[in-house]
């Protein structure tokens, strides 16, 4: 079936008819397959599948272009009656002309409303009735300057007398508490200096006890191993020569 469709599509047909009388679903299975369902998708001529019986759904009617119920009806759709594609033009151009002769009717219509518009009768009236807002517009824009401009003037002299009170009290304000800051100033300064001068003390005190000449100084000594301090007894050799450091001076020994 795949390959009578492939070579009939190749032929030019106006339409192809799929189709096949009753039967059972087993009869019918044919039409179920993946590989007839997607070469039905993929034929440029138009296909109408008529397969079975009227309840009768296959695959292959869901990738068609039309389903019929029956074979016959599947010719019926393939020819339709002469005489019904007529009757269906003819009401077609009925109702396009009623369409076209009610168009032209309102367009009409509007063209005689337009006409006699006093836009055209009389065009005057148009810029009579802006020139009318124009003056309106102007001498209530002249009004809103001068009464801006005398606020404006009000407002500004109320502003600088404002502001030279609040200057001289800022300045008030300023000189006290400079004067505040500075003796406050003085006082945090000297005693940031003294808790520095403690802090120093205790550091050096705490720097020289754990200093490592003190450490020595009470009998302890630092042995070390090629310039590297030694940690663990896991770091010596027998015959490693290491180096002993004291507190008045070093001596080199040998492990045994």
């Amino acid at each position: 079936i795949v390959e009578t469709l492939r070579q009939v599509d190749q032929l030019g047909y106006s339409t192809i008819l799929l189709v096949r009388g009753g039967g059972s679903i087993e009869d019918l299975w044919n039409f179920n397959e993946e590989a007839l369902a997607r070469c039905i998708y993929d034929l440029k001529t138009p296909i109408i599948t008529g397969v079975g019986h009227e309840t009768d759904f296959t695959l292959v009617d869901y990738v068609s272009d039309l389903r019929a119920p029956t074979p016959t009806a599947a010719a019926v759709a393939a020819v339709p009656s002469q005489k019904e594609l007529i009757s269906h033009l003819e009401n077609k151009i009925m109702q396009l002309s009623n369409v076209m002769r009610k168009t032209i009717y309102l367009e009409k219509q509007k063209l005689e409303k337009y006409t006699h518009s006093y836009v055209f009768t009389d065009p005057s009236r148009i810029f009579e009735t802006k020139f009318m807002k124009l003056d309106n517009v102007h001498l209530k824009l002249n009004n809103y300057k001068i009464r801006i401009k005398q606020k404006s003037h009000y407002e500004m002299h109320k502003k600088v007398i404002q502001l030279n009170t609040l200057i001289k009290q800022k300045q008030l304000i300023e000189t006290k508490n400079n004067s505040n800051k500075q003796e406050l100033l003085e006082n945090c300064f000297e005693n940031y200096l003294k808790n520095k001068k403690t802090s120093f003390s205790y550091c050096i005190e705490k720097l020289d006890l754990l200093s490592p000449l003190k450490t020595l100084q009470r009998g302890y000594i630092i042995s070390k191993k090629n310039d590297a301090i030694i940690k663990s007894v896991k770091d010596l050799h027998t015959d490693d020569t290491i180096t002993l450091v004291y507190a008045d001076g070093e001596k080199e020994v040998i492990v045994k």
